[in-house]
C-alpha cells in the first residue's frame, strides 16, 4: 500500500489493527491517522484504571454501547400513545392495538410491572393521535387523570389507591361506557316540565311572573347549559277563592308608595310554586331550577335566583320563598357555553384544567332545514269557564301560560 510522509505525522492507509486514538473523518481515507477509525457502531471508550507506567490512567479500551433491557410488558399487540406520572414512583400508560381496535389504561410500577386498569374499544384511542395527559389528586384520597388527543372529547379517569374496579365508568348492565369518561357531559335527555301548579298558602313569594329552565349537574357540580324553560307563572296577591271580579294584577312594592297611588303595589303573597318534571337523564346526579323573575311591574326581569342542586332521583320541587337559592345573573340563563368536543392540549393552573386548541361541533345544521319546513301551527279549541279562574284556559288562571291549552290573551295578562 501507498504511504504519505509528512512533516507532522506519518499517515497510512494500512488496515486498522488498533485502536489507539478515536473518531477521525476529516480528510480522505488515504491520509488516515494510524489508531483512528472513521466509524464505530455503538461503540463507548472505557478508561483502564491502570494506564501506562508514564501516563497512569491514560489507557482506554473500546466497548459496546450497553444496549436496552425489556422493562415492562404492554398489552399484548398495543403500543403505547402517552403516558402520565401519578405518584409514589407510578406512570399510567395510555396505549392501542396497532389496528385501533382496542384501547387500554394501566399503570407501570416502580418495578416494572404493569397492572390493567381499562381495556376496551369504547375509547376510541389512535396510534396517530398521541395522548396529552395530566395528573391530580382529588380530595386527598382520589386519583384523577385528565387527557386529550385532539380526535375524542376530553376524558377523565378517577380511582383510589388499589381500587380498579371502576364501577362508575360502566353502564347499568356492567359494560364501560363511554359517555362516562367524557370530562364535559352531554345530556341525551332533555327534561319535560310535566306539571307546574301554583300552591295556595305555605310560601311567600313575591307577586310578579316567574319563567323556570332547568339544568343539568354532573358528579362534579358541573353544570350544563341552561335546556328548557317555560312561559311565566303568574303569582298575584289574591287568591282563586276570592270573587272572580275581585281577582286582579299585582307586583311586589320595593318601595313605599302614598295610599292610592297604585292599588297593585302590594307586599309578599302566600303562595307557591310546585313543579314537576319527566324525562331526567340519570346519568347525571342532579338537576338545578333557575328563575327569571319580573316583580317590579315593569314588565321586565329584575332578578334570577337558582336552587341548590336536587337529587335526579325527586322529580318535584316547590319553590315557597328565595331564601334557599341563589342569586345569579340574568344573562347566565340565556348565555350558551361553547360546546368543546376535541381539544389539542390540556393542563392545570392554579386549580383550574385548561383546554387549548379547542374546536366544537362541526356539523352541517342546514340539513334540518328540509324537517323544519314541515312544521304547521296547529290549535285545539275547547270551552272555557269565563268566569272560573281555576278553569283550563281562564285568563286569570295562575298556570294559564305553561298549561297544556293557552289562552290567546294570556300572555298580556299582568
Amino acid at each position: 500500500m501507498a504511504e504519505v510522509n509528512n512533516n507532522n505525522n506519518s499517515l497510512s492507509n494500512d488496515n486498522l489493527t488498533e485502536f489507539s486514538s478515536g473518531l477521525y473523518s476529516d480528510a480522505s481515507p488515504l491520509y488516515q491517522p494510524k489508531g483512528t477509525q472513521r466509524f464505530a457502531l455503538n461503540m463507548v471508550n472505557e478508561e483502564s484504571m491502570a494506564g501506562d507506567q508514564r501516563n497512569p490512567g491514560s489507557n482506554t479500551a473500546k466497548n459496546n454501547e450497553g444496549s436496552n433491557e425489556l422493562y415492562i410488558n404492554l398489552p399484548s399487540g398495543h403500543i403505547p400513545i402517552g403516558k402520565v406520572y401519578v405518584e409514589n414512583n407510578e406512570t399510567l400508560i395510555f396505549s392501542v392495538k396497532e389496528d385501533n381496535s382496542e384501547s387500554a389504561i394501566g399503570i407501570m410500577d416502580d418495578y416494572g410491572k404493569y397492572i390493567p386498569m381499562i381495556k376496551t374499544e369504547v375509547l376510541n384511542f389512535r396510534v396517530e393521535h398521541q395522548i396529552q395527559a395530566t395528573y391530580r389528586l382529588r380530595r386527598g384520597c382520589e386519583k384523577t387523570v385528565y387527557w386529550t388527543d385532539d380526535f375524542n372529547p376530553p376524558r377523565h379517569v378517577y380511582w383510589s389507591e388499589g381500587n380498579y374496579d371502576f364501577d362508575a365508568f360502566k353502564d347499568e348492565a356492567g359494560n364501560w361506557s363511554e359517555r362516562k369518561f367524557d370530562l364535559i357531559k352531554v345530556p341525551t335527555q332533555i327534561p319535560n316540565f310535566e306539571k307546574i301548579d301554583v300552591i295556595e298558602g305555605g310560601g311567600s313569594l313575591n307577586p310578579g311572573s316567574y319563567t323556570i329552565a332547568v339544568q343539568y349537574i354532573d358528579e362534579n357540580y358541573n353544570a350544563t347549559n341552561w335546556l328548557n324553560g317555560t312561559d311565566s307563572v303568574v303569582i298575584y296577591n289574591s287568591l282563586l277563592s276570592d270573587s272572580y271580579h275581585n281577582i286582579g294584577g299585582s307586583f311586589f312594592n320595593y318601595a313605599p308608595v302614598a295610599n292610592g297611588d297604585n292599588p297593585l303595589s302590594m307586599g309578599k303573597t302566600s303562595k307557591a310554586i310546585r313543579v314537576e318534571l319527566s324525562n331526567l337523564d340519570k346519568t347525571f346526579p342532579f338537576y338545578r331550577l333557575g328563575f327569571s323573575i319580573a316583580d317590579s311591574g315593569t314588565g321586565f326581569a329584575t332578578k334570577a335566583v337558582a336552587t341548590e342542586a336536587i337529587s335526579t332521583s325527586n322529580t318535584a320541587y316547590i319553590l315557597s320563598s328565595l331564601t334557599n337559592t341563589s342569586e345569579i345573573a340574568l344573562e347566565e340563563l340565556v348565555f350558551e357555553k361553547a360546546q368543546i368536543n376535541k381539544a389539542k392540549t390540556i393542563e392545570q393552573h392554579e386549580n383550574l384544567l385548561l383546554l387549548g386548541n379547542t374546536t366544537g361541533w362541526e356539523g352541517n345544521l342546514c340539513r334540518f332545514q328540509k324537517f323544519a319546513s314541515k312544521i304547521k301551527a296547529d290549535c285545539i279549541v275547547i270551552d272555557a269557564n269565563g268566569t272560573d279562574a281555576n278553569a283550563c284556559g281562564n285568563i286569570k288562571n295562575p298556570a294559564l301560560n305553561v298549561s297544556d291549552v293557552m289562552g290567546g290573551a294570556g300572555a298580556g295578562y299582568m
